[in-house]
């Protein structure tokens, strides 16, 4: 149970759903540049997100992370202007961030736990399953401030 009463499950999905509901409050996100965003991220939706995370952290599942996980691809989907069925982690290549499992492991100073180590596993395959030809399309080899015919972007 939950500080809430509420099961683990319920919390991650009640605080995802508050998470993206607050992505929805910041206007004009697409007109923002990734760096800026990604703070905005960090600022606005990672704490509603991982609420109480340090208190339930050893007690969740890979399933559970993987909830909590879409959060941030999501998030980046509207900063990108991507599809929504866009695999997340080809947003996460395009955006050049660490999964939000990760960062939040790394940030909060979380333990490893079997779960944490069954998800990153699961990541690891999954990145591992990326077509080769990704990595040399225009979005993952022009350069910021570059167009994809390789100019510099005067606009």
């Amino acid at each position: 149970m939950t500080p809430s009463l509420k099961s683990f499950t319920s919390h991650i999905a009640d605080r995802c759903q508050k998470a993206l509901i607050a992505t929805y409050q910041i206007k004009n996100i697409r007109s923002l540049s990734l760096a800026t965003s990604l703070r905005l991220f960090d600022l606005k939706v990672a704490p509603i997100a991982s609420y109480a995370l340090p208190l339930i952290w050893e007690y969740l599942s890979p399933t559970q992370l993987s909830s909590l996980d879409k959060v941030k691809p999501t998030y980046l989907k509207r900063v990108l202007s991507l599809a929504r069925n866009t695999k997340n982690r080809l947003v996460y290549l395009m955006s050049g961030t660490d999964t939000f499992i990760e960062q939040l492991q790394r940030v909060l100073k979380l333990p490893q736990t079997p779960a944490f180590n069954e998800f990153l596993n699961k990541q690891s395959e999954k990145f591992a399953m990326i077509d080769a030809d990704f990595f040399v399309t225009p979005v993952m080899t022009t350069r910021r401030g570059e167009n994809a015919g390789g100019r510099a972007d005067t606009s």
